[in-house]
């Protein structure tokens, strides 16, 4: 059955334009509708953007003030480290003198006695040994001089020096006969690198 429009071509035409309109002005609206909810979320986006800039900002605030507050105790930290430096450097091959005085007096035979004591250390032209099948390194040197009634208290002396801890090579340069069985003489030992103390080994005290 065919269906006939009796409307005026007019009509016709601004029903026409005017569903146009709606369809466009109703896209128009969803469209204006997107870009505000859109526009929305990045707003919110933006707040909580600067909200987390702020509490970082304020963290890094907090943390500049942290390091400047430490700063004196890092100085003071580094001139530690340096002055113990110096200080392990000056007790670097440290010996004991008072040890070594102790020592001579219980090695020291009776009938003898000393005048003069004389220690040195020269680590610096004789450094440890590297490997220990190398054996102590010579360090410094004791040299002391006395008199001896009779010569076999220096053959006892030079014997008992030997066994000292760290002490070596013992010898007599020269004896002199000063009469009545008395004989004045010079001795000097080598200290080894085993006679150092544990301070100057470098080691905790």
């Amino acid at each position: 059955m065919s269906q006939v429009n009796l409307l005026p071509p007019e009509i016709r035409q601004k029903a026409k334009v005017r569903a146009q309109a709606i369809l466009v002005g109703t896209a128009g609206a969803a469209l204006i509708g997107l870009l505000i909810m859109l526009s929305l979320l990045q707003g919110v986006a933006l707040r909580s953007a600067n909200s987390d800039l702020s509490a970082q900002v304020a963290v890094n605030s907090g943390l500049e003030h942290q390091v400047a507050d430490l700063q004196p105790y890092e100085e003071i930290a580094l001139q530690l480290e340096s002055q113990q430096a110096m200080v392990a450097s000056a007790m670097q091959y440290e010996v004991s003198w008072p040890s070594a005085l102790r020592d001579l007096q219980l090695v020291l035979p009776d009938e003898m006695a000393l005048d003069s004591f004389n220690g040195t250390v020269t680590a610096s032209a004789a450094p440890p040994p590297t490997t220990p099948a190398e054996g102590p390194a010579i360090i410094g040197s004791i040299s002391v001089s006395g008199t001896s009634q009779g010569s076999m208290n220096l053959a006892r002396w030079l014997t008992r020096l030997e066994g000292v801890e760290g002490w070596g090579n013992p010898w007599m340069s020269t004896l002199t006969d000063a009469g009545d069985g008395r004989w004045t003489f010079p001795t000097t030992i080598d200290i080894f690198d085993t006679a150092v103390t544990t301070r100057g080994q470098g080691s905790a005290v």
